[in-house]
């Protein structure tokens, strides 16, 4: 494990990404994914892939742990291959297995001081077709406060288009 400067930046910021899936064969694209973009980019990285679910593992040790003062950032990409979700149904992020709701407070106990200090901050990409009341939810349950709700971005060949939420743990 390491850390390393972002390049061109001067600021001293340290950048490592931990990244975790339990599907097999996502993982494996995942992992091939990586490594053509670090021959393309023609530098290290400072990421590492462990097939095995986060929820389990013990992410803190990972990241060092982080000091109270280190921003923590958590993409949750809702697990709706366990719900038998397909894009012509609606997903609800209260019914992914697990839950996203039960991810998010996992995290928020996992790391208490950046809770506190408002540096955990969770991006979930949503398929069009996520229950826009299971979103909603994520606010009046106080899980996040919002940072951005962005619609429409465009993310893979067959143009389905996502929404990703960014918000703070509070």
């Amino acid at each position: 494990m390491y850390s390393e400067d972002l390049e061109g930046t001067g600021a001293g910021i340290k950048v490592r990404g931990v990244g975790y899936e339990l599907d097999e064969h996502v993982f494996k694209a995942a992992e091939g994914n990586l490594k053509k973009a670090v021959k393309y980019q023609q530098q290290e990285v400072n990421v590492e892939l462990i097939n095995e679910n986060s929820m389990e593992a013990d992410v803190r040790a990972r990241l060092s742990p982080p000091t109270p003062d280190t921003y923590v950032i958590i993409l949750v990409d809702p697990p709706w291959q366990s719900t038998r979700w397909d894009r012509d149904t609606e997903l609800s992020l209260n019914e992914t297995d697990p839950k996203v709701p039960d991810i998010i407070s996992h995290f928020k106990e996992v790391f208490p001081d950046q809770v506190k200090s408002r540096k955990l901050l969770f991006a979930i990409p949503c398929p069009r077709n996520t229950d826009r009341g299971s979103i909603v939810t994520l606010f009046k349950d106080k899980l996040l406060l919002p940072v951005c709700v962005q619609e429409k971005i465009p993310v893979d060949t067959d143009e389905v288009f996502h929404t990703l939420v960014a918000g703070v743990a509070c």
